[in-house]
């Protein structure tokens, strides 16, 4: 064993090196993306319809809903579609006595039984378009709160650069323990993969919580085969119409336009959020996206297997300083460079933290999503 790790040590170097050669492109084609230009007003009076699925969201709705209400965008150009599924608390009663101008309530268990269904969210969404005015539709989720300008940077987008999809950037809203610092750093690694991504033109990505699309485009897209599939709304449509038309899809890059949203409270919480959205990486058709999330988790598999031969062989401890003194200088350098245009705070702290947490819980969840089948969501179980 001990005749092998000259041998190891390269093979781990090899491989950081082209992990930090990776996240350094990634860095330079978030700085590529041109930020959007405010000076040019839309004045195509472009009609948006804001869809927002929602289930339990009686105590986070009307904030939501509120901050919609309050956008730049003129109150008469947009109408909120808000579709309740099946939900088990004073939702429904809390819509109905707003009464706010503009808002549909629909219920989506007039449409679909919960019980002859798991694609909750993507059924609630066709049933909104069937009602939609809108010739772009608008996303955000219930549990958010969204910018001030976001509806108009969404209309410039959709009229301007004639988008047919545009992601937008989802950040945690808050600060306090290790498990809300730890979705902040992932959150924002997250956008500026889907910002560099989608500039390249490597791989197309998208938050349900942020995003706009036409609605021609959604209605033509090919999403035979993910219907069914109970998450991944906002990735398989991005990457059906890349797939039709990847010139047109398009990450916003403004400060006026981000969405804020809640943590997860509870490790219980975070960990199902995370396996449900891990389980759906195997219905991805995008080989650079796959190639990506393979090479990632290799890794970070190499740097826990490092760590532990660390305890064998005092050989390994330096190896596993030389990897990680590379990683983190450019995983650092790309988090900065994305936190400094967003104003978001992460300190060296909060990363170094963050940073040596990832491995293990990359890996771990990684895993698991295979194992899983089944999972509870919403009070709801899927699978």
């Amino acid at each position: 064993m001990q005749s092998m790790i000259p041998y190891w040590s390269l093979f781990s170097l090899f491989i950081t090196l082209i992990y930090g050669g990776l996240i350094l492109l990634y860095r330079y084609f978030w700085l590529k993306i041109p930020n959007l230009d405010h000076g040019s007003k839309s004045e195509s009076g472009t009609f948006v319809s804001v869809v927002i699925v929602g289930r339990n969201e009686a105590k986070n709705m009307p904030t939501c809903l509120n901050s919609i209400i309050g956008n730049s965008y003129p109150a008469h150009l947009f109408e909120i579609i808000y579709v309740d599924d099946h939900s088990e608390d004073e939702s429904v009663a809390i819509l109905q006595k707003l009464g706010m101008p503009g808002l549909k309530l629909i219920e989506l268990k007039h449409f679909i039984r919960s019980e002859f269904s798991q694609s909750f969210k993507k059924m609630g969404i066709e049933a909104a378009l069937q009602q939609a005015k809108g010739e772009l539709i608008l996303q955000t989720d219930a549990d958010c709160k969204v910018a001030n300008h976001w509806i108009q940077d969404h209309v410039l987008m959709f009229d301007h650069n004639k988008a047919v999809f545009t992601a937008g950037p989802v950040f945690i809203d808050g600060s306090g323990n290790w498990l809300t610092s730890f979705q902040k750093v992932d959150f924002l690694v997250n956008m500026g993969l889907t910002g560099a991504g989608m500039y390249s033109g490597w791989h197309y990505m998208g938050n349900g919580a942020n995003m706009s699309y036409s609605k021609n485009a959604y209605l033509k897209a090919d999403l035979e085969g993910t219907k069914m599939v109970a998450s991944g709304d906002d990735m398989f449509l991005v990457q059906a119409l890349a797939k039709a038309n990847a010139k047109n899809i398009h990450f916003l890059k403004s400060c006026d336009s981000y969405v804020l949203t809640k943590p997860e409270k509870t490790f219980k919480e975070f960990f199902w959020q995370r396996i449900r959205w891990a389980s759906k990486t195997p219905k991805y058709k995008n080989p650079s996206l796959l190639f990506t999330a393979a090479f990632v988790f290799l890794v970070n598999l190499m740097l826990v297997f490092n760590f532990f031969f660390a305890i064998w062989h005092v050989a390994f401890l330096y190896l596993v300083s030389m990897v990680l003194f590379i990683k983190l200088t450019v995983d650092y350098s790309f988090i900065k460079s994305i936190s400094n245009f967003y104003r978001q705070k992460i300190g060296p702290g909060q990363f170094l933290f963050s940073s040596l947490l990832y491995p293990f819980y990359f890996l771990l969840i990684g895993m698991l999503s295979l194992t899983f089948r089944k999972y509870q969501w919403k009070e709801r179980k899927i699978g």
